[in-house]
């Protein structure tokens, strides 16, 4: 008598209930790595707004540069386009400007940021500084310009000349 071996039908067992684990404490993050990854995200906007705060600063001193070089050209221009029989009116006046630099015409203007006084400077100490020979009618002043009004807490002077032919 020959016996036949059937093939035995046994259920399929799928994968996902084999590795089925029971929940444990390793499926999230711990209080210590939310505390840490937290103080160092903390950390890193402080100091972006620290810098912030640099660029912000670095901007506007470069705006102040950029307007005090536009008032110094205007009052280049002004000075070459008086005439020279009128060179002496210049002293004591003041001029103002604004923020971008340009002109203004009146020191009420709520615009107003730049304050530039003229100082006329003695021809002869002038001649004996830049030992200038005789004959030359050189007009100088210094230029006070300061910022910002109204207290005008800062001041920059330079010394301007001009042939008075």
């Amino acid at each position: 008598m020959t016996t036949l071996l059937l093939p035995r039908k046994t259920p399929v067992v799928s994968r996902s209930l084999e590795t089925k684990r029971a929940p444990s404490s390793t499926g999230g993050f711990s209080l210590v790595e939310v505390v840490v990854a937290i103080g160092i995200f903390a950390f890193c906007i402080v100091a972006l707004i620290g810098l912030l705060q640099v660029a912000l600063t670095s901007v506007r001193e470069s705006q102040v540069d950029s307007s005090l070089a536009s008032v110094m050209g205007n009052l280049s221009a002004r000075l070459n386009t008086i005439d020279a029989t009128e060179l002496s009116t210049v002293n004591g006046t003041n001029h103002y400007f604004d923020l971008t630099g340009m002109p203004l015409s009146a020191s009420n203007d709520p615009s107003v940021y730049f304050r530039a006084k003229w100082t006329a400077v003695d021809s002869v100490t002038m001649a004996s500084l830049f030992d200038l020979p005789g004959g030359v009618n050189l007009r100088t002043w210094t230029v006070a310009i300061e910022y910002p009004a109204p207290q005008y807490g800062k001041s920059l002077r330079f010394l301007v000349g001009r042939r008075a032919w």
